[in-house]
């Protein structure tokens, strides 16, 4: 019976890491008649000092999935493997240590907070946890009868009292559910009855739009195309039609500027005032993946041949080089800061890649700029 348990186990685990990593190696919604005005912005710098930390030199054989931080100098990182108190990493700008885990057994899948004393995490046994600054305690648990382990991919929120969680759970006759949870304030709850055949990998909310938009797989589909972009409003899912992608992994849903962006084979399309519209192709560029982290869509980086690249409204170029083959699994941009986190194919050590914009020589350019002005 544990055999057959851990082959079920190993069944979901593999797949949302396949999901996961697979990343790294149309017809768009009509206009309205009438738009509110986009936002206008300005080239974003490639003038970055960079570092770089190993995350699991002393576990070895673990894998991170997700990070978050309120901060530079608070940056969250989550994964699974067999070194269990080195599942929850936490960087304070210096240096990265792990933080103490009350359930070792529940693998740590996505991480959100809003602040360092308000930080979620989902786990494999059906539970949520919360950081309130002092410690990490457990605040509900999930359990489905006849379902054996979740995956509770992403999270992400608005506000202290409404996240939503998306993921899969895993049956006990092996197949995987599609699941959306919400926070009401006080629990977390789930938000539909789940889902055949689906495993969601990522969730966002901007301020503008009322709707949750997700990524979601398709389990068992004949279809070339197995992955959909959905749409959460009113506790109802409904695909988007936003093109087709293959292999499947070519998708992804981003935030930039509290805007919402779906990028498809290479293709950002923006959402603004409830329509979707092409924006941006990164088409017969040195992009590699679809993921792209930035401030807005002047200013984004993203993963490249070679290393990481920056976009900047006119061109991508590379930033900063990386000589072995490796993928970008997650990262996040703070006003002045950049943070990749991602691995060595070849080796499989993790790393958390940190850039900084040279404030000085932004400062002295400024200075020069406004002085010749006169």
């Amino acid at each position: 019976i544990k055999m057959i348990k851990k082959q079920k186990l190993l069944t979901l685990v593999v797949f949302i890491l396949s999901s996961i990593f697979l990343m790294l190696c149309t017809n768009p919604t009509e206009p309205k008649e009438t738009l509110l005005p986009e936002k206008e912005y300005e080239p974003g710098t490639r003038d970055y000092v960079w570092s770089i930390d190993t995350l699991n030199i002393d576990a070895p054989f673990n894998y991170y999935t997700k990070i978050w931080g309120s901060s530079p100098n608070d940056i969250w990182i989550v994964g699974g493997g067999p070194k269990e108190n080195m599942q929850i990493l936490r960087f304070n700008g210096d240096s990265v240590y792990s933080i103490y885990d009350i359930d070792i057994t529940s693998t740590p899948w996505s991480v959100f907070g809003f602040d360092s004393n308000d930080v979620w995490i989902g786990g494999s046994n059906f539970d949520f946890k919360h950081y309130d600054g002092t410690s990490l305690t457990l605040n509900n648990i999930l359990y489905k009868k006849d379902y054996i382990m979740s995956a509770f991919s992403d999270i992400w929120g608005t506000s202290h009292s409404h996240l939503m969680a998306a993921g899969g759970i895993l049956h006990s006759t092996d197949v995987i559910y599609g699941v959306v949870m919400i926070y009401n304030g006080v629990k977390w709850e789930y938000a539909e009855e789940p889902i055949p055949n689906l495993q969601f990998t990522t969730v966002r909310k901007s301020l503008y739009e009322d709707d949750y938009f997700l990524l979601g797989f398709k389990l068992g589909n004949n279809s070339p195309d197995s992955s959909f972009f959905y749409r959460y409003y009113g506790n109802e899912i409904s695909k988007l039609d936003i093109g087709t992608s293959y292999p499947p992994s070519k998708k992804y849903i981003g935030l930039m500027d509290e805007t919402i962006y779906f990028i498809n084979n290479k293709i950002i399309y923006k959402l603004w005032d409830g329509a979707i519209k092409q924006k941006i192709s990164l088409a017969n560029t040195i992009a590699s993946s679809e993921r792209i982290i930035g401030r807005d869509e002047k200013d984004f980086f993203i993963q490249c041949d070679g290393g990481i690249g920056h976009y900047n409204g006119s061109n991508l170029a590379l930033v900063y080089n990386i000589d072995e083959r490796f993928g970008i699994v997650d990262g996040i941009v703070f006003e002045n800061d950049v943070y990749f986190m991602g691995f060595y194919k070849d080796s499989l050590i993790f790393f958390l890649i940190k850039g900084q914009k040279n404030i000085n020589d932004t400062i002295q350019k400024s200075i020069f700029n406004n002085y010749n002005m006169y």
